[in-house]
């Protein structure tokens, strides 16, 4: 049995013990009282209780994993296709509030809602500063503790907001802090992502030769079998040849 399912089997035992189901037993059951204290402790030792939140840890199921992967393909539709980006932006960032109470305390739809409130703020001129300020929120706070979180997403899309929004005294954009944050997500992951907006950061800041070099790592990764990255792949693409006057 893998430490998995193991952890699967435990999780459910739980469950039946602390509402009141285990074997039936009377909730005064001396026994009943025994084995869910009993329980309980080992949950925590196991880890399948959090002592701090008091919530059982849920893995990423099935179910989260293609909830997260729709939210990130029609994220990029959306940019890439849409002709009413505000209103199906809107509607998808309900779509990531829902996974974000379904799975309490899982980083993954926190990260993926923080990102499309960053893509909404672009469309939607200067109240768009609420956005971001909403975005940055969200993901400086589970950067904080799972920085991994959807292969450093969460970085990522703070080193776009510092560098795409403008600096004080309208909002809090800083090359700087962007730089900070791109060289965290490469190193948290070097993907398709993260390379593609170092790449695209260096350009913008006058570093074409960097850039380019991030850019052509960025298509010669593996392919990751999903479908948005097709249209990643052609913006990469098409930002080499724009500026190939930089060997």
């Amino acid at each position: 049995m893998t430490h998995r399912e193991n952890r699967k089997n435990v999780s459910g035992l739980l469950k039946r013990i602390l509402t009141n189901r285990f074997y039936d037993l009377p909730a005064a059951s001396p026994f009943y009282l025994f084995a869910k204290i009993w329980f309980l402790f080992f949950a925590i030792g196991c880890g399948i209780i959090n002592p701090v939140h008091g919530e059982a840890d849920v893995p990423v199921t099935n179910s989260l994993a293609r909830g997260l992967a729709d939210l990130r393909y029609n994220l990029t539709r959306i940019e890439v296709e849409s002709t009413n980006k505000v209103v199906e932006l809107v509607a998808l960032t309900k779509q990531a509030d829902s996974w974000v109470t379904n799975y309490p305390g899982k980083p993954e739809p926190l990260v993926w809602k923080g990102i499309i409130l960053s893509a909404r703020a672009k469309h939607v001129g200067i109240s768009g500063l609420a956005l971001v300020d909403e975005a940055r929120a969200i993901l400086e706070k589970v950067v904080a503790v799972e920085p991994q979180a959807c292969e450093a997403a969460g970085l990522n899309a703070l080193g776009m907001l510092y560098h795409k929004v403008p600096s004080w005294p309208i909002s809090f954009g800083s090359n700087k802090k962007a730089r900070l944050y791109f060289d965290r997500a490469l190193a948290t992951s070097s993907n398709l992502d993260t390379n593609f907006r170092m790449g695209e950061f260096l350009i913008d800041m006058g570093e074409k030769k960097k850039g380019l070099q991030y850019l052509r790592v960025a298509l010669a990764l593996p392919d990751r079998s999903r479908p948005e990255d097709v249209w990643k792949r052609k913006d990469i693409e098409s930002m080499i040849l724009k500026n190939m006057d930089e060997k």
